[in-house]
């Protein structure tokens, strides 16, 4: 069956090609073999496509460290290499200019009496990664206390900063569906967050959060980042926002595998999940880890991760591989994450539908909100028990706990600004 359409048009993909694509990437991913012995199968045409899917899931980092690796890598058209280079380049240009705005933002911010935290991009490269070109990010997120927003706002503006978007006559009510607003100077991005994420039931204790930050060396600047127990919880919580869109792209999910290796084994898996059931994310999170554990294949390497989960069988909802690939790769705005998301949250269902259509009428970016159709076709999936294609994707068997969820497949975005510069 031919794959939908994504954020943008992209050429449609088949399954048998988004599951080739798949255990290649993360045969590179986890290093499970050389780069001769995964391409060595593969006509051309077969690694350019390997190639776009790649970018689709802003993954090429990790396979152009595993070419360069190397001396010879034949199986790799020139034209390729050619432009996973020339990509490298231009990645080495945007890491350049956000650092330079992340250290204005240090200063001016600093000056105001304005405490921030860095979130995602640079800390992540640093610190569960390989350093900053080992990981692609576009622009910064940082967050400072809820009671600074408006402030923090204001000097951003005197400072260059625009604010798109803004909807000053409903700034509250926005506030209450969102967590983060943009701002942009030049050709950089900033999204500013109050919270982690927001999301009806969620009990985010931010005053714990703030309690936590610790101090990190980015670009030889010290800055606030989180501890490593909220890293994880925000990385889970992304995951779940992201399926709840519909799709996701993998690069989460190798974060999520970078950042359990390096904090995995010092984390007491009891602890964590009880402090999910404390701000109310409890069948969220289990339920992220069960797709993640599923994509990546990784029971037998986490298996104290593993046997967590196991004991909090009754919430889980995807239990197989091919389950959690239908859910990842399923089209943007399709009502199957919807219902994965209102299934997993710890929240009445027609609460979290209200709130996502008050949410379509209030929010500052519309363009990032699944159109109101699709909420709707997902409550009538809810209430009627969707299975739609179940059979056909490889979902019959799901838990008995809890019904089904439907898949289809679909084709990831491209950016546009990168296929001008690759």
């Amino acid at each position: 069956m031919p794959r939908g359409r994504g954020r943008d048009a992209m050429p449609a993909e088949t399954d048998g090609q988004f599951v080739r694509n798949w255990r290649l990437l993360l045969h590179i991913l986890l290093r499970k073999s050389d780069i001769g012995t995964i391409t060595e199968d593969l006509t051309e045409q077969e690694v350019a496509e390997f190639f776009e899917f790649a970018r689709n899931q802003h993954l090429r980092e990790p396979w152009y460290r595993m070419l360069a690796e190397q001396d010879d890598h034949p199986m790799v058209p020139d034209n390729v290499m050619h432009r996973l280079e020339r990509y490298m380049q231009m990645r080495h240009e945007t890491r350049e200019r956000l650092d330079k705005l992340l250290h204005a933002l240090k200063d001016i911010l600093d000056a105001a009496g304005i405490e921030f935290v860095v979130l995602k991009g640079p800390h992540y490269a640093n610190r569960y990664h390989d350093g900053p070109a080992s990981r692609q990010y576009d622009d910064l997120d940082i967050l400072v206390r809820g009671a600074d927003l408006g402030r923090t706002i204001r000097t951003l503006k005197k400072c260059g900063f625009e604010q798109p978007d803004r909807r000053p006559f409903l700034e509250g009510v926005v506030r209450r569906f969102e967590h983060a607003v943009v701002l942009q100077r030049d050709d950089a991005k900033l999204d500013l967050h109050w919270c982690i994420r927001n999301r009806p039931g969620y009990r985010l204790d931010m005053d714990r959060f703030w309690r936590e930050v610790r101090p990190y060396e980015i670009g030889g600047h010290p800055f606030l980042v989180p501890s490593d127990e909220y890293v994880l919880l925000s990385i889970l919580l992304e995951i779940g926002g992201e399926l709840e869109n519909g799709g996701s792209r993998l690069k989460r999910y190798y974060d999520l595998y970078r950042i359990l290796e390096t904090i995995g084994t010092a984390l007491s898996w009891a602890e964590f999940f009880d402090a999910r059931r404390h701000d109310n994310t409890l069948g969220l999170v289990v339920n992220a880890f069960a797709v993640f554990v599923h994509l990546f294949e990784v029971e037998e390497r986490y298996p104290a991760l593993a046997s967590a989960i196991r004991g909090l069988d009754h919430l889980v909802i995807i239990e197989t591989r091919e389950q959690a690939i239908a859910l990842v790769s399923a089209p943007r705005g399709s009502p199957e994450g919807r219902v994965w998301f209102a299934r997993s949250i710890e929240c009445n269902p027609f609460r979290y539908f209200a709130w996502q259509a008050l949410a379509f009428l209030f929010a500052r970016s519309r363009a990032r909100l699944v159109p109101r159709a699709a909420t709707a076709r997902a409550v009538a999936s809810y209430l009627l028990g969707y299975n739609r294609g179940s059979t056909a994707q490889g979902m019959v068997g799901a838990t008995a706990k809890r019904p089904e969820v439907g898949s289809h497949v679909a084709t990831e975005a491209s950016e546009t600004r990168e296929r001008r510069a690759v």
